[in-house]
């Protein structure tokens, strides 16, 4: 079942409430679930956005992942030459430069902001696969704030899932 269009909702409805703990876990989120789309309504009316923009050759990426858009996690240095992780928000292609909300930096007061570097400067960074506990216990969280029954069941679901297989590889047989 597509979660999409429900985060896409609570962030939307929350937008101007939404205190820097919920953007992180907002960001967390779209780095779990791995996909890429709009994250604020008002992004959604830029012409800028309706294509990808190809990045420089300089840039080691494999063919699927050539272009950057807006929902795409990436890593990079700002013009200040800040090294951050974060997402993309907007895409501006007749200056060839990306505007990238942070979540990681190694200067701290950049967390929590959007900043504006270089496509060049920048290089995909390919969302985590593996669920893991906080993964989960966050979408459950998640959940919980938007009143979606049937995905913190299911969320739950695979929380015990991963529980049991934890708990199974932690007893394996050790002989005397």
């Amino acid at each position: 079942m597509n979660r999409q269009p429900l985060v896409v909702t609570v962030v939307k409805v929350l937008k101007g409430h939404l205190s820097e703990y919920f953007k992180t876990l907002y960001a967390k989120v779209l780095r779990f679930c791995g996909e890429s789309f709009i994250v604020f309504n008002n992004l959604q009316q830029s012409p800028l956005l309706s294509r990808p923009v190809k990045l420089k050759e300089d840039n080691v990426m494999s063919d699927n992942q050539s272009f950057v858009t807006v929902g795409d996690w990436v890593t990079g240095h700002s013009i200040n030459d800040e090294l951050f992780t974060g997402f993309v928000e907007a895409v501006n292609a007749k200056l060839n430069t990306v505007k990238v909300y942070v979540t990681e930096s190694d200067h701290k007061n950049t967390v929590g902001k959007t900043i504006e570097t270089f496509q060049s400067k920048i290089k995909y960074f390919p969302p985590s696969v593996e669920p893991s506990k906080a993964h989960l216990l966050n979408l459950i969280d998640l959940s919980l704030i938007s009143g979606d029954k049937d995905w913190f069941l299911q969320l739950t679901e695979d929380l015990k899932e991963l529980d049991e297989l934890e708990s199974e590889s932690s007893t394996a047989y050790i002989p005397q």
